[in-house]
């Protein structure tokens, strides 16, 4: 795998190796944050996990990923109060 910057890597692992990688990841990502795409069978071609707090959360929308701000976070300007 490469680390083009501080915490990010790419590189094209098995299905078996990325798996484990991302069980020991989200593991130990302790109040950091974790993402990970890779590719997958479906209409974007790829899929995104996550792990830790995070500032935007993935949703499902008619099969499709989307990314929105966590209405949670306090100082998010578009935030809701419930």
């Amino acid at each position: 795998m490469l680390e083009p910057a501080p915490g990010l890597y790419a590189g094209t692992l098995s299905a078996k190796v990325g798996e484990e990688l991302w069980t020991v990841v989200a593991a130990s990502v302790g109040e950091g944050a974790a993402v990970l795409i890779y590719p997958a069978e479906n209409e974007q071609r790829f899929t995104i996990r996550t792990a830790g707090p995070m500032r935007r959360e993935v949703v499902d929308f008619d099969g499709l990923a989307l990314v929105a701000l966590n209405p949670r976070e306090t100082d998010n300007e578009l935030a809701t109060t419930p």
